[in-house]
């Protein structure tokens, strides 16, 4: 079996890291430590193991306020925060999650093989929008509405 890590394994290419600010201070640390010398110690492994690694990082957390409550490294945030990329959540772009719902129903409408679709009522901004639109479609197009009891 592989036993690689993620930063063994993204050698030479790109890592996503999710929920950053999520992260353990003694993970941080390790990161820290992968990007500032490019160098890893693999569990359970003797010898330290060189790696070429560009890391995008997402959380939604507010990194300075978790950096001033002693939650996430101040040096980390630097060594990750080259190109800030701030998007703002879907509650506040209406436009794009009607691009969006719209993107999602037609892929839908393909891969069940169905004829076409078209949203019966506004997507709540709190829900997943691709599951609510799949759901959604499946709804308008099922023999038996009352089927199951899950789409209310």
């Amino acid at each position: 079996a592989d036993r690689r890590g993620k930063f063994e394994l993204a050698s030479g290419g790109t890592l996503f890291l999710d929920e950053i600010g999520d992260m353990s201070l003694k993970t941080q640390a390790k990161v820290l430590r992968a990007l500032q010398e490019q160098v890893i110690e693999p569990v359970g492994g003797h010898a330290s193991v060189r790696v070429d690694v560009r890391v995008l990082a997402a959380t939604n957390k507010d990194l300075p306020e978790e950096i001033r409550a002693g939650r996430f490294r101040e040096d980390l945030f630097f060594r990750l925060n080259v190109i800030p990329l701030s998007v703002p959540p879907l509650r506040e772009r209406g436009r794009d999650v009607l691009h969006l719902a719209g993107c999602f129903l037609e892929e839908n409408r393909s891969r069940f093989g169905l004829g076409s679709l078209r949203l019966q009522r506004a997507v709540g901004l709190g829900q997943d929008v691709d599951q609510a639109v799949e759901v959604q479609g499946l709804r308008a197009h099922s023999p038996a509405p009352h089927a199951c009891s899950c789409w209310g």
